[in-house]
Formats: C-alpha cells, structure tokens, sequence
C-alpha cells in the first residue's frame, strides 16, 4: 500500500479459463503459475469504515503530477 492509499499487488497464478484454481491439481496449478501485476486499487477511509474500489482516472492523472 503506498501512502495515497492505492494498493498495488500482484498475481501469482492465473486461470487460462476463469475456473478457480483453488481445488485444483498440482500440475494444473503450476501450469497456471507466472504471475502478473493485478490491478491497482484504492482504499477509501471514512471513519471506521474501509472501502476497496478501482482507481479512477482521475487519480491516475494526479499520480502522474
């Protein structure tokens, strides 16, 4: 988490077909092994409520600033 509160992570497995791989074999959870960078979220804090969300445009234009 960066100190604006955008959250960056990264994938490690990723499904070819969009099935969980959760209850997946071994072999198949490998195969689906290379990772990828996830996309950036926002944390949103508004008293003891956190909420998680896409990253507007917005906010991708005052990053770049």
């Amino acid at each position: 988490m960066l100190p604006d509160l955008q959250v960056i992570s990264f994938a490690n497995y990723r499904s070819h077909q969009g099935g969980d791989l959760l209850g997946a074999g071994a072999a198949q959870a490998r195969a689906g092994f290379g990772g990828t960078i996830a996309p950036t979220l926002k944390l949103t804090l508004e008293g003891l409520t956190t909420s998680v969300g896409p990253i507007t445009t917005d906010l991708r234009a005052a990053a770049r600033s």
